[in-house]
């Protein structure tokens, strides 16, 4: 593309040496340098008017030395004019100048050839895809991207998902294209926070009673019995278990049989050997027990786990 400067503008000293097919223009002393780097194109018109088809050329200045420069005349399709002394000359704003930006913003491709184009212009095929293969493409546009970007094969992908980045120091991130997590939880008894609970229930609830039966013949270790003094038989205190009294007690020892029978009053003390006792039918009464416990709550459902969202159309390139 052309270079370009501001104000690059200038009356012309000498006229061709042909007026209409002379190609050296010389401009007013100092005015040469108010243009840009060759070539370029300008625009020469009678400075009495204004640049009109049929009095105005364009011409291709393709060398300046100094003041002077060198052009090809009637360039694009422009009649050559007879260009005088006084006219203005200017590096002006062509349809070249447009079609090479144009070009260069690919807004109208392929309007001039490679040749014409600016070493600063980089032609599309030239530029690198912007999305190579196993790329991901994101888009609000309900299209394949080949029809968006021109190049491509693409496959829908990650559909109800959200992308994570891979991490290798975590067993759920480290391989490229894993998927995991659900969309609903429930909460074991473990995972839920430490809580109390406000509502508490009281009542109570009774043991029924119940009849131990008589036992007889009941061996007890060696001990002592406040009973009569030696040489005598005596009653003894009657003892009370369970509500039923001690009977009479059997005595053995050394092939000899006691009988003593119940008595009251008497309260004597004498060793007694090893013997035996009956003890009567005990009598439980019933058992009440006060209690206290918790309402249970909780419906035992899953809770939503999605994280907040919005929804786009994702690609992969697959080739």
């Amino acid at each position: 593309m052309d270079a370009y400067s501001n104000l690059a503008f200038g009356r012309v000293l000498v006229a061709p040496d042909t007026p209409t097919t002379g190609t050296s223009i010389e401009l007013l002393l100092g005015q040469g340098q108010r243009f840009p780097a060759v070539p370029f194109n300008a625009t020469a018109w009678p400075v009495t008017d204004f640049p009109q088809a049929t009095l105005a050329e364009i011409v291709r200045v393709t060398a300046r030395t100094g003041d002077v420069f060198t052009v090809q005349r009637g360039q694009e399709g422009t009649v050559a004019q007879a260009i005088g002394a006084g006219w203005a000359f200017a590096s002006s704003i062509t349809k070249l100048m447009i079609d090479a930006l144009r070009n260069a913003s690919n807004i109208n491709a392929g309007t001039l050839d490679n040749a014409r184009l600016s070493s600063d212009v980089v032609l599309r095929a030239q530029v690198p895809e912007a999305w190579p293969v196993f790329s991901i493409f994101i888009t609000v546009a309900p299209v394949n991207p080949n029809a968006l970007l021109g190049y491509g094969t693409w496959m829908a992908f990650g559909q109800g998902r959200v992308l994570v980045g891979l991490d290798n120091s975590d067993s759920n991130f480290n391989t490229v294209e894993a998927v995991g997590g659900v969309k609903t939880v429930t909460l074991t008894t473990q995972e839920m926070p430490s809580h109390a609970h406000g509502g508490v229930t009281t009542g109570t609830s009774t043991v029924p009673g119940a009849t131990v039966a008589a036992v007889t013949g009941v061996d007890f270790p060696d001990h002592t019995h406040h009973v009569g003094d030696p040489g005598h038989v005596h009653g003894y205190t009657t003892n009370s278990v369970g509500g039923g009294n001690i009977g009479a007690e059997e005595v053995f020892g050394g092939g000899t049989r006691l009988s003593y029978p119940a008595a009251t009053g008497i309260t004597v003390e004498a060793p007694l050997i090893r013997h035996q006792h009956a003890i009567p039918a005990l009598a439980i009464g019933a058992l009440t027990v006060n209690q206290s416990g918790i309402s249970p709550e909780g419906g035992q459902q899953p809770h939503t786990n999605i994280q907040p969202y919005v929804t786009v159309y994702m690609w992969k390139r697959t080739a």
